[in-house]
């Protein structure tokens, strides 16, 4: 699907032909018009199917309307959280490509130390992008710097579950608003999402991107298994279609690889 067929402001469409992009990846088709519409969004979806400019591209179009009008120092709508600063950097980029024609600002928190970087923050922002462990000392620092917050991005919420306790994160949560918009990408779905965001996300929509694997690797991995296991592996393997080149070389195309599937509810 084209990105024009998406609904998108003509400063977006802007900076996505400037970035040489024609074509929306699977996750952006499902996930960005639901996010205009402000709905709540599970995704579980692994890094690599452009999940990043999935929940970007719409942010910056709807805090670019909420705040176009605005004077003065710009408020602080959105908070992208992430488990380490490599990806806070990497969300940072993309709000920066997608963001150049429009009025959202943003600032990417990797040292609380950083004068720079905290100056940015002092000087009003539309969204702030920092790992996870920051969240307390800047709360500790100004109490009310989260009163504002429209929209909550969890980036790769398995992979703070991972170095954070539910504790850690449920205090961390309890500092934004709860009626507010919530978008969680996750590369797979376990119990502590369900127990930690359930009620942010009782109406949420949910799906699942998967990569499908390619036929050679596919075989290896299965001869490994068998290997491992030391039985015969049973049961029949679905084909995927594959693609031909003139030459007789193979191809498979990243939009075609995509599938999507309805998670079980939240609700317990």
């Amino acid at each position: 699907m084209s990105f024009t067929k998406l609904k998108l402001i003509d400063p977006l469409l802007k900076a996505i032909e400037e970035r040489g992009y024609k074509e929306a990846t699977f996750i952006q088709k499902k996930a960005i018009p639901k996010i205009l519409e402000r709905k709540n969004l599970l995704g579980i979806a692994k890094t690599g199917t452009g999940k990043t400019a999935s929940y970007t591209i719409p942010v910056v179009q709807l805090i670019h309307r909420i705040d176009k009008k605005s004077t003065g120092k710009p408020t602080l709508r959105v908070l992208v959280l992430t488990p380490n600063d490599k990806l806070s950097l990497q969300a940072g980029k993309s709000f920066s490509d997608y963001a150049k024609h429009t009025i959202v600002k943003h600032a990417v928190i990797t040292n609380l130390k950083d004068q720079d970087q905290m100056g940015l923050l002092s000087n009003g922002v539309n969204v702030l992008i920092s790992n996870i462990d920051n969240v307390n000392p800047l709360k500790k620092d100004n109490q009310s710097i989260f009163d504002e917050i429209k929209i909550l991005v969890l980036d790769e919420f398995d992979k703070m579950l991972a170095s954070n306790s539910n504790k850690e994160i449920e205090n961390i949560l309890s500092f934004v608003p709860k009626d507010i918009q919530t978008l969680c990408f996750s590369g797979k779905m376990g119990d502590d999402i369900k127990s930690l965001l359930g009620e942010r996300l009782k109406d949420a929509e949910k799906f699942e991107v998967k990569a499908q694997v390619k036929k050679g690797e596919k075989n290896k991995k299965k001869d490994k298994g068998s290997q491992r296991n030391g039985d015969n592996i049973k049961g029949k393997s679905k084909k995927k279609k594959v693609k031909k080149k003139k030459g007789g070389r193979q191809s498979t195309e990243m939009s075609d690889k995509l599938k999507a599937k309805f998670l079980w509810p939240l609700e317990k």
